[in-house]
């Protein structure tokens, strides 16, 4: 019997059945050692991925990862039989035992090849799978409401993929998974669409589960699956897109600095992969070289973003990458001598681009998506963007020279998105509702599936009826969107004025700014509160916030209380709050209800600072600032009525709790049950008209 040194001293017999379990190791480890692509036996301990579970109660950013149950299984005897079952005899390794495979004559998006255990890898990263039915709804859910915005593989590409996934699984596993990289995307994909889908869908079609639970074990899913494949020592593609996915989408921008540290990786792991050098001359195939530059472009827009909202160096160092634009030819007509030429054409000046179909009129004979062209036009904000903040960020004092540099910029910007405003048709009309079309059931087939979201004959009506829906709001939300670039783009390009009262310039620019914080805050609320935009609220309000429009107007009511428009921002400021929740930022609402928002400390620290400048600058201009100051007309809209449903308004203003952040806290923090909602709203605006404004100035005025 073999015999071990104890830690206190003396030895200590080992077991029969330890010392059989030893063996069998032993005999597994030389075998594994023998083969040239084993791993390294002297490699340190394997890295693993912050636990970050988002959205809902969250923990910190950097917490340690639970110890998977692929580690504690492989420690058992059970795991052993399957080790065994699968080594070869001291000869070359068959292909039908390894974890990781590449097709032939298919894109090279799986590392080389490694060991991974099938058993492990059915047992536990696709343990709590949902159903086919819910998988599928997930998925386009996903395609609709989250791909569209964040593009990043080829949607023909994921299907394929995900079909090859479903028929191995109906198989019953008869044989092994020859794309397990895929594991995790799959699982970041229903996260996605659970964040999209909305909350009565979810309670429909998943037994009752709210969608905090839901996108948090999805979120799980995907942190385990990368952290059992050892992602960050080993890095192939599709997990980057994995961790992309996760982290973009559960980013909230008044946070932005503890999402600085995971973009960093991000691009350490993107250059790793050769992701910042340009594709073709690598010698890659038109497909995978899109699905490059899609996720590099992305990474880079992310980058531009964090360093706008935390003033750090940005990470991407623009004098080091080659990566050509994104094409915005439509997926499945990616890579066709047809297209092909188009490209060549539009790129020498030989014809203009080409406008997107137009889903109301019917047509679908355009090369162009409006999905891509919408992303093209954020890289190219997020490009000038960076390019903006370079000049103020190289300066100690902002002038008038830093000035005319940013503007000539800015109108550089403000053309390159309204072109792809007027190429991307409109379908709403003034009043925030559905253009009538007049194309039947038989052109959103065919558009549909063009597009890669479907097969008409795999949706029920219902779900039909909301893919159409979605896809005819994506092309306002598009529109919208980058108009909203737009005037994000001023309003930041502004910023350093707010906090450098002595570069004396607030003065010159004030009325040439003030309109476009007002016009993105107008913009930001008919978001938030019509639920046409329901699909796309995960990431406005949810990632983003209006916290640079919000500070110009407080800050110009603060030096400036008795301006013209100074009552016009008032209700505009108070509009916004109205749809605050105590933990979360503004934030949307399904049938009434507000959507939980949760922040980290610095999060709310933020949105307490706006309500003090707005209690400083309502006692300024002599106001209660427990007094909302509204007409009453930011709403949240019932997707059943056509009537806008009444808004709770508080008798005062939502506050952030000091004690931490409480679970469900913004769900009913906003009620009253003593407030008589209507009256409060008239007496409020019949306030605004009674009130004599220009005594008032003229009175303030004479202490100036």
């Amino acid at each position: 019997m073999r015999m071990r040194v104890s830690l206190r001293g003396g030895l200590v017999p080992i077991s029969t059945e330890l010392e059989s379990k030893l063996d069998r190791l032993t005999a597994m480890v030389e075998i594994l050692s023998e083969k040239p692509y084993a791993a390294d036996s002297n490699a340190s301990s394997p890295q693993m991925l912050p636990d970050r579970v988002l959205p809902g109660p969250r923990g910190s950013a950097l917490m340690e990862p639970e110890e998977t149950s692929s580690y504690r299984r492989a420690k058992t005897g059970n795991a052993l039989d399957s080790l065994e079952s699968r080594l070869p005899d001291r000869g070359p390794p068959r292909p039908e035992m390894l974890g990781y495979i590449l097709h032939d004559n298919e894109v090279a998006l799986e590392p080389s090849v490694q060991f991974w255990p099938f058993t492990i890898l059915t047992d536990d990263l696709l343990e709590g799978l949902p159903n086919k039915r819910q998988c599928d709804l997930l998925y386009r859910s996903y395609i609709t409401g989250c791909n569209a915005v964040y593009i990043l593989a080829q949607i023909p590409y994921l299907q394929n993929r995900f079909d090859e996934f479903f028929r191995w699984r109906a198989s019953g596993y008869q044989e092994l998974y020859r794309n397990s990289t895929f594991i995790p995307l799959l699982w970041a994909i229903f996260y996605g669409g659970s964040l999209s889908l909305s909350m009565k869908s979810i309670a429909k079609f998943f037994n009752g589960e709210t969608k905090t639970s839901l996108s948090k074990r999805m979120n799980r899913k995907v942190i385990q699956s990368l952290n059992a494949m050892s992602f960050l020592r080993r890095p192939h593609l599709h997990g980057l897109i994995a961790y992309i996915i996760i982290e973009s989408m559960s980013v909230r921008e008044e946070e932005m600095m503890i999402s600085q540290l995971s973009f960093s990786m991000i691009v350490q792991l993107a250059q790793t992969l050769g992701l910042h050098r340009e594709p073709l001359n690598m010698g890659l195939d038109y497909q995978e070289a899109e699905i490059r530059r899609r996720t590099w472009w992305h990474i880079v827009f992310l980058d531009s973003v964090c360093f706008s909202f935390t003033g750090l160096p940005p990470v991407v160092n623009w004098l080091y990458w080659d990566v050509k634009p994104i094409a915005e030819i439509k997926d499945p007509l990616l890579g066709s001598d047809e297209a092909t030429q188009y490209l060549r054409d539009v790129a020498s000046g030989a014809r203009n681009p080409e406008n997107c179909d137009d889903p109301i009129q019917g047509g679908n004979a355009s090369y162009v998506s409006p999905v891509l062209v919408l992303n093209r036009g954020e890289h190219i904000h997020a490009t000038y963007l960076a390019r903006m903040n370079e000049i103020m960020a190289n300066v100690r004092t902002v002038g008038n020279e830093e000035l005319e540099r940013c503007q000539r910029l800015f109108q550089d910007l403000k053309q390159e998105l309204n072109s792809r405003i007027d190429r991307i048709p409109n379908t709403l009309a003034d009043n925030g509702e559905m253009l009538p079309t007049t194309a039947n059931d038989g052109y959103y087939e065919e558009l549909l599936e063009s597009a890669g979201i479907t097969a008409r004959a795999q949706m029920d009506s219902d779900e039909f009826e909301l893919q159409r829906r979605a896809w005819l709001a994506f092309h306002a939300m598009a529109r919208k969107w980058l108009k909203m670039g737009i005037l994000r783009a001023y309003c930041v390009m502004h910023k350093p004025f707010l906090r450098d009262p002595g570069a004396n310039v607030w003065e010159q620019v004030a009325d040439s700014v003030l309109p476009y914080a007002c016009e993105y805050l107008e913009n930001f609320i008919d978001i938030v509160t019509n639920p046409v935009y329901q699909p796309f609220h995960w990431c406005w309000p949810g990632c983003h916030q209006p916290l640079h429009p919000l500070m110009v107007l407080l800050a110009d009511l603060y030096q400036r209380p008795s301006s013209d428009k100074a009552m016009h921002f008032r209700i505009l400021i108070d509009k916004t709050f109205e749809l605050t929740t105590p933990d979360g930022g503004v934030s949307t609402a399904e049938d009434g209800v507000p959507v939980s928002r949760p922040l980290f400390q610095g999060g709310q620290t933020a949105w307490r600072i706006l309500r003090m400048l707005r209690e400083k600058a309502w006692r300024k201009a002599g106001f209660d600032p427990e007094v909302v100051w509204s007409s009453g007309s930011a709403r949240w809209r019932s997707p059943d009525s056509t009537t806008p449903q009444p808004a709770p308004i508080p008798r005062s203003l939502p506050t952030v709790p000091t004690g931490g952040l409480a679970a469900g806290a913004g769900a009913g923090a906003r009620a009253d049950a003593g407030l008589d909602i209507e009256a409060e709203a008239a007496e409020a605006e019949n306030a605004l008209h009674d009130f004599d404004w220009r005594h008032w100035d003229e009175t303030l005025g004479s202490f100036g």
